[in-house]
């Protein structure tokens, strides 16, 4: 049996495939994330951390949506929603990616503060609660782009493949 691409994509864009894939994949790059951090030790900087917030909201979405039976409405809107919070994240990534090629200052959350205190235990406070990587700084690349960089293609590609299978239903 031979399956054409239009068939490919029809079937990728149906319930309940496109909300297994919109799971998949955003389980999958909070996992390569937290991967960086705790076994590689790529300590995310505060738009990093932002970045991944899109993510754990379109893994819930797209959980109720595969729930949402029989897939109608409830599901389509629930796609429609993860559309739009991976454009939000395409948007932090591209913020983030100009804050790395120092287009624009980042956020307040970015900056390293100064410490200063009249008590260790103030300075202890304060070490614990600082930044530990810059957000200017890009600390880690595959073939030669940034985790900020890859996030905008992956979350418009995840955009678009929600906002179809909303639209299809």
């Amino acid at each position: 049996m031979k399956i054409s691409l239009g068939d490919l994509v029809r079937k990728a864009t149906a319930m309940p495939y496109s909300a297994l894939v919109i799971l998949a994949a955003s389980a999958a790059a909070l996992a390569a994330a937290f991967t960086l951090q705790y076994v590689l030790d790529v300590q995310p900087c505060a738009l990093c951390l932002m970045q991944r917030v899109p993510l754990w909201v379109a893994v819930t979405l797209a959980a109720l949506a595969l729930m949402a039976r029989p897939y109608g409405k409830a599901a389509r809107a629930l796609l429609g929603l993860c559309a739009a919070v991976f454009v939000v994240g395409a948007a932090v990534a591209f913020f983030h990616t100009g804050v790395e090629q120092h287009w624009w200052l980042g956020t307040s959350g970015c900056a390293l503060k100064p410490l200063g205190g009249a008590d260790p235990e103030s300075l202890r406070e304060q070490l614990l609660s600082t930044v530990v990587a810059r957000c200017d700084e890009v600390s880690w690349t595959f073939l030669g782009l940034s985790i900020a960089n890859w996030n905008i293609p992956f979350s418009l590609a995840l955009a678009g493949l929600a906002a179809t299978a909303a639209r299809r239903g």
